[in-house]
């Protein structure tokens, strides 16, 4: 198999690579020389895909199903622009813009027409992701969606790999990685190592009061990832407790489609602004 055709950019130590045809995903963030992201053949494959319309897991009677207006459709976990090939919009030595409409294929799951376009701009040792959303004048109705990415960075030692973040509250999750509507207190403000905290391994955080970011040392390196615009910002984390930590940044939470809590809710001919930034601290 060819080898997936990507756009690179390059900033001060800072080096991006982005493949259109596989979600416009972020597949090799390296600084000085270090390779930041998770890849894998088995298991989670890694890198940084982009969720859309659901992130997480959506449940109606049955997982993988949502409802509107009286209809049931299937959607897969983190939605389906992941598994899609996007169009290279544009790409120079700085920025990367690709872009993806909704089409047959995806109303089968999802029952409105959309263009998401994602502007990759690398400046220095940051590299942000410029995400827009557009609803199409011809929809019925409001698009409600949710929109995150999959962020994952590689472990090489988990006493090393500290996580800090201003989240106030842990959302608790039920056996099926759906929200119970509990809530408990939590404080990161002075990090905890993945070695020390299993609640790293699979949780939901809410509760921010200012900006949503998480900072995560590596162990030599440390990466500051910043989420801005939309309600209620979470942030998930997802590990296996050896080789991988996932610092996800959502807009919307597990089963948004359903219960309409966190998601964003487009009228016909609306548009919609999302930013990732990922900076080298």
């Amino acid at each position: 198999m060819a080898k997936e055709r990507t756009a690179v950019l390059q900033g001060d130590g800072l080096r991006a690579e982005i493949a259109p045809g596989q979600g416009a995903e972020l597949v090799s963030l390296r600084a000085g020389g270090r390779e930041l992201l998770h890849r894998s053949s088995s298991g989670w494959r890694g890198g940084a895909p982009w969720l859309f319309p659901a992130v997480g897991r959506s449940f109606h009677a049955q997982l993988g199903r949502w409802a509107f207006q009286g209809r049931v459709y299937e959607m897969p976990i983190h939605g389906f622009v992941m598994e899609r090939g996007w169009e290279l919009v544009s790409a120079d030595a700085r920025a990367v813009v690709c872009r993806v409409r909704g089409d047959g294929r995806s109303r089968r799951l999802y029952p409105f027409d959309f263009e998401l376009t994602v502007a990759y701009v690398i400046s220095g040792r940051r590299l942000t992701a410029r995400v827009g959303v557009a609803a199409a004048v011809a929809n019925a109705g409001p698009m409600p969606f949710s929109i995150g990415n999959h962020l994952t960075l590689a472990v090489k030692d988990p006493s090393a790999c500290v996580v800090a973040t201003p989240a106030k509250e842990r959302l608790l999750l039920d056996g099926r990685g759906l929200l119970t509507g509990k809530r408990e207190a939590v404080s990161y403000d002075a990090g905890k190592s993945l070695a020390e905290d299993a609640m790293l391994h699979e949780q939901v955080l809410g509760g921010y009061e200012g900006e949503a970011w998480a900072l995560v040392r590596l162990g030599g390196a440390a990466l500051k990832v910043t989420q801005r615009g939309g309600p209620e910002p979470r942030f998930v984390f997802y590990s296996d407790g050896k080789s991988f930590l996932c610092p996800e940044p959502w807009c919307g939470e597990p089963n948004s489609l359903n219960t309409g809590r966190g998601i964003v809710s487009l009228p016909p001919g609306a548009a919609f602004d999302w930013e990732m930034e990922l900076s080298l601290a």
